[in-house]
């Protein structure tokens, strides 16, 4: 003898129903998203992938063999998407100004020096110097090493490394309205003074760093700055030619103390 199962009630059976129907079309949903995802990849953004494929990664330092960008004019890079752009120290033995000539926007890295004989495809992430854009400048700090410089852009571009001509300060040096002055030494720190009404912005560059603020201010000022000891110090100094005049002095380090006299007496 068999026994049949007894008969869902209604309300039993409306509410399975409704349970499966949901479940329907939470899946449904699901699928919606997942697939427009994957089509917004595939059709929307632009193919970044790196050595599985043979293309270029987004973040070029991550390929085993990036791309190397090409010098055409004296001292313009360029490639049509992420690169590296390599130079020897014999190149860069003054800060050179960056700025872009053809493209966009782009984002620039450089290598750690005792980095760059890391086993390709595994180099650490790469110091983050300047995002330019425009007619934004950035600065390149030599530091006696070989230059690893990376770029990453969405599409072509083309910049301009130019050597900097513009005074060296051995001790102090002054001036009125805008200025590029550069620094070689063992001092880390500088008195930077302005006098009149006009405005004083001061961006200070080394090689791994910049403070882009470091001075910000209107009127009189007298004002110490400091920064890690590094091959070159860069000083970009906008001001008010008409309204003001500056000076930068640079700090030098206290020597070596003396040595204690003999106290004792003749023997």
């Amino acid at each position: 003898m068999t026994f049949a199962p007894p008969p869902a009630s209604g309300p039993a059976t409306r509410r399975i129903g409704f349970a499966n129907g949901l479940l329907w079309i939470l899946a449904t949903i699901v699928l919606v998203v997942v697939g427009a995802t994957t089509a917004y990849q595939f059709v929307v953004l632009p193919y970044t992938g790196g050595d599985l494929f043979g293309g270029a990664n987004a973040y070029p330092w991550q390929d085993a063999d990036p791309v190397v960008a090409e010098e055409g004019d004296p001292n313009v890079w360029g490639a049509a998407g992420p690169a590296v752009i390599r130079l020897s120290a014999e190149r860069l033995l003054r800060p050179r100004r960056a700025s872009i000539v053809a493209g966009q926007q782009v984002d620039l890295y450089r290598s750690n020096p005792s980095e760059t004989d890391a086993v390709p495809g595994e180099r650490p992430w790469p110091e983050y110097l300047a995002y330019l854009y425009g007619d934004e400048d950035a600065y390149v700090v030599p530091t006696g090493d070989d230059l690893e410089l990376w770029i990453t852009a969405d599409g072509p571009w083309q910049l301009r490394l130019e050597p900097l001509s513009v005074p060296e300060i051995t001790d102090a040096y002054s001036g009125e309205g805008n200025g590029i002055a550069m620094y070689r030494g063992d001092a880390a720190s500088a008195r930077l003074t302005h006098v009149g009404e006009g405005v004083f912005f001061v961006d200070i560059y080394t090689a791994y760093a910049s403070d882009t603020g470091a001075i910000i201010e209107v009127g009189a000022v007298d004002q110490r700055v400091t920064w890690g000891i590094d091959s070159w110090v860069v000083f970009v100094i906008e001001s008010d030619a008409d309204r003001g005049a500056w000076t930068i002095d640079i700090e030098e380090l206290a020597g070596p103390a003396p040595s204690p006299a003999s106290t004792e007496g003749p023997r």
